[in-house]
């Protein structure tokens, strides 16, 4: 887009986006170095009333990083929401860690794992049984912590595990994020989601970029989407799961 269509997507959009959009629409103000065009883009968002995630914080203070010291300056307010919006999390995650302790049922959290409500196991594979999108959770509970688990749950974009990192890759039509897969010299491979839709090939000189993301295909709120005893069991199930053996016996 030109500079004069950035302030006006900044004017007429950046205030009402909401959150799912936000990330495809900021990484356009990458583009140019443009005062005017920052400034616009830290107003709509001052404007805003989304609660900007941890990912699109990072994404924001990269782009802000090639705009001119008035830009960055202007942004100082919307970077100090930023922040406390970060304590907020921690709180937040403070306040929910009793949770990890409160002895929740490990069968029960295997249906929620297993079952469709929240569809883990698309993703995720335990033992033999799941998807192979994100990574395999079959020993999880003794290599990360519970306090990791339940940030993992609740903000999934705050850290990667390595191999399984989310690329978002541009042609000239379309723009793909997902977990880079086998590729060849003539083609790359995009992992997008779970079953068969979810592989995308694309031909590598159609690419014309390559780039991580800091948006995980896993998305927030997935916490929300439970009740208090559900995500309770669902943390016990997932904190037992120390080893193949252990998988494989509750499998049975």
């Amino acid at each position: 887009m030109t500079d004069a269509q950035l302030i006006r997507v900044a004017q007429r959009y950046l205030p009402h986006v909401d959150a799912l959009v936000l990330a495809t629409l900021l990484d356009g103000f990458r583009a140019t170095k443009s005062e005017a065009v920052g400034r616009a883009m830290v107003s709509g968002l001052l404007q805003s009333q989304v609660s900007i995630g941890e990912p699109d914080a990072r994404r924001l203070q990269e782009i802000l990083g090639s705009y001119p010291e008035s830009v960055r300056a202007a942004a100082q307010p919307l970077l100090a929401r930023l922040e406390e919006l970060q304590r907020t999390r921690i709180r937040r995650l403070q306040k929910m860690e009793p949770m990890l302790y409160a002895g929740g049922d490990v069968g029960r959290g295997r249906r929620i794992f297993f079952g469709e409500k929240v569809a883990c196991y698309q993703c995720h594979t335990i033992g033999n049984q799941g998807g192979h999108v994100g990574p395999d959770l079959t020993g999880v509970g003794a290599i990360r912590s519970g306090p990791d688990l339940l940030e993992a749950i609740v903000f999934p974009s705050a850290s990667f595990v390595p191999g399984h990192e989310v690329y978002t890759v541009e042609t000239a039509a379309e723009r793909y994020a997902g977990v880079r897969g086998d590729g060849d010299a003539n083609s790359l491979t995009l992992i997008t989601g779970p079953g068969a839709g979810g592989t995308v090939r694309i031909p590598r000189q159609k690419v014309l970029s390559i780039r991580p993301s800091t948006v995980s295909l896993m998305p927030e709120g997935l916490d929300e989407s439970l009740t208090r005893s559900e995500l309770i069991d669902l943390l016990a199930f997932l904190q037992q799961q120390t080893s193949r053996e252990t998988a494989h016996n509750q499998a049975r």
